[in-house]
C-alpha cells in the first residue's frame, strides 16, 4: 500500500528542512534562523511560548524570535522549531485512520519527543557527537512507524482489512516494517545523510562504534530505555541493543 500510494503521503515540511540545514552548521547566522522561523507564524508562536514557559521565564516577557534565541540559545530554538514543524507527520488523519489508533499516534509523538530531547541532552552531557543531530535523529528515527500506521488505517477504513487487529498485532506490523518505510521516505524526502543512516541502521545488530555513529548510539540508548519502560509489547532483542550501545 505504501509503495502504491506514496504520492498521498505528506511532504516533508519545508521549514523543518530549512532549520535542519541551518543547525547542521555551527557557523549558522542567527538572522537566517530568525527569518526562517518567522515565515511560519504558528511555529514562531510555539518558540515564543517555550521561551516564556516556567522553565525559562526570568521575569521579562519574550515577544520575538530574536529575544527567544538570546534566552534559549540558537540550538534550543532550532530544536523547538524543528519539532513543531514536523509535528504534522505524527498527526492522526481522521479520513485515513481508525479510532483504535488514536492512542498509538499519541504514543508515537510522545516517544519521538522524549527520545529527541533526551538524546540531545545526553550528547551535551557526555560531550560526544553533535547534540543537534542527536535531537533530530531521536525525533525521526522511528518515522517509518507513523507511515505504517497511516497505510494500515487506510486499508481498514477502505475495507481491505476486515479483521479486528489487537494492539500486539499493530505493534508488530509497525515494528516489522518501519525500517524499510522510514529509510525509503528519508531518502525520498532528501533528508540529511545522518538522518537516513539513523532511520536505516538503528536496529542493526553489530553497529559500529566509530565517531560517525555516536549520535545513533545515543538515540538507541534513550529510545530503547523509553520503550522498555512504556511498551509492554517491546520486541525481542531490544534489551541487547540498549546494552550494546550503552557500552559504546
Amino acid at each position: 500500500h505504501f509503495r502504491e500510494h506514496r504520492q498521498d503521503l505528506p511532504a516533508f515540511p519545508s521549514l523543518a528542512a530549512r532549520v535542519f540545514s541551518l543547525i547542521e552548521h555551527p557557523e549558522t547566522d542567527i538572522n537566517e534562523l530568525v527569518r526562517a522561523i518567522n515565515q511560519d507564524p504558528q511555529i514562531a508562536a510555539q518558540v515564543i511560548k517555550n521561551a516564556n514557559s516556567v522553565i525559562y521565564a526570568r521575569g521579562v516577557q519574550i515577544l520575538s524570535i530574536r529575544d527567544a534565541v538570546t534566552r534559549l540559545g540558537l540550538r534550543q530554538v532550532a530544536n523547538i522549531a524543528a519539532a513543531a514543524s514536523t509535528s504534522a507527520l505524527f498527526d492522526m488523519e481522521v479520513k485515513a485512520s481508525h479510532e483504535q489508533f488514536i492512542p498509538i499516534w499519541q504514543e508515537q509523538w510522545l516517544h519521538a519527543m522524549t527520545t529527541a530531547y533526551s538524546a540531545g541532552w545526553l550528547a551535551e552531557e557526555l560531550s560526544l557527537g553533535n547534540s543537534g543531530q542527536a535531537f533530530l535523529g531521536g525525533m525521526l528515527h522511528d518515522i517509518g512507524k507513523t507511515i505504517a500506521l497511516r497505510a494500515l488505517g487506510t486499508l481498514i477504513v477502505g475495507g481491505q482489512i476486515k479483521e479486528s487487529l489487537s494492539p500486539e498485532i499493530v505493534n508488530t506490523i509497525m515494528e516489522e516494517s518501519h525500517i524499510d518505510l522510514g529509510s525509503e521516505m528519508a531518502i525520498s524526502w532528501e533528508l540529511p545523510e545522518f538522518l537516513v543512516m539513523l532511520a536505516m541502521d538503528h536496529h542493526q545488530v553489530d553497529l559500529p562504534s566509530g565517531a560517525d555513529y555516536q549520535e545513533l548510539h545515543m538515540v538507541r540508548v534513550v529510545s530503547g530505555l523509553n520503550e522498555l519502560q512504556r511498551n509492554p509489547h517491546y520486541r525481542t532483542g531490544l534489551e541487547e541493543e540498549v546494552r550494546s550501545s550503552a557500552d559504546v
